[in-house]
Parts: structure tokens; sequence; C-alpha cells
């Protein structure tokens, strides 16, 4: 008996959601027919380097936003305006090595892709394979690379 109850409220419940709606619906439906915008209910904060709008009206006489297209930044721009590359890294004659990107670790071959994601510029690759894994003593190597902007770069080291 009280699982009927319970159905029954929810159902309650969902019809009057289905009734507010329509009604809400309805009511800004009106208002674009009589050619009247409907009041806001709720505003978006607009960055302050966000691309330029204009208001334009349809055919029909409705209101339209179009946003401008933002401007790609040109091919000779700062390094810190351009696309991050991506690194691959693996190391086929060894199982694994501690993978170190301007002195900072970054992880463990293989890199997979899509890659690590890194700006685009020049890198100090380093490349540390422990002694368990390279006996006697372990093994390193280091590398320059140059990782272009929007770009990936596969790199097999071997030791």
């Amino acid at each position: 008996m009280l699982l009927g109850i319970g159905v029954a409220g929810v159902m309650i419940i969902v019809a009057i959601g289905y009734l507010w709606t329509s009604r809400v619906q309805g009511v800004a439906g009106a208002a674009a027919d009589a050619g009247m915008v409907p009041p806001v209910t709720h505003a978006t904060p607009v960055a302050a380097d966000a691309a330029p709008a204009a208001m334009v009206e349809r055919p029909d006489g409705a209101p339209v936003v179009v946003v401008a297209p933002r401007p790609t930044p040109a091919p000779d721009a700062a390094p810190g305006d351009r696309a991050p590359g991506r690194l691959i890294v693996s190391t086929p004659e060894v199982a694994w090595a501690s993978v170190f990107l301007d002195g900072k670790r970054i992880g463990e071959t293989p890199l997979p892709a899509p890659g690590y994601e890194l700006p685009a510029g020049k890198h100090t690759l380093k490349l540390v394979c422990e002694p368990e894994v390279c006996p006697p003593e372990g093994k390193q190597k280091t590398l320059a690379i140059n990782v272009p902007a929007g770009s990936t770069v596969e790199k097999p080291v071997r030791f």
C-alpha cells in the first residue's frame, strides 16, 4: 500500500513539473510571437578577451547574436601563444626507463600515444635505466629535442 502511495506521489510531482514547464514555455513562445523578447533568467559573464559579437535580426524578426571568429595566432607568434606539442618515448631494448623533461620527472617508458603534452620548442630529454633493469650499473641518455607547435614527436631511445 505504501508503495502505491509513493508511486502516485511521484506521478503527481511529474505532472506538476510538466504543466509548469509547458506554461513557462507557452509564455515565452507567446512573447516571441508578439515580437517581445522574453526576460533573461540568467546571465553568463563574458571574458575580457571574448570575441566581438553583434545583435542582428532574422528575416522573421527574431533576434540573433552573431559572434565573430577568434583570430588565429600568426606563425611567428611568441612561444607562449603557440599550440602545445606532444612527446611519445619508447625504449625498445629495455623494459622501462624513467623519463625526465627539462629536469622534471614525467613518467616511465613507454610514454604511449597520444603522448605527453608539452610546450612547443626546445627541450632536454633524459632517460635513466635503473641497475635492476640495465645491469650492472644502470644507464642514462640525454637528448636535445625540438617539438614543433601542434605536432607529435616520437622518440625511440636506444641505450
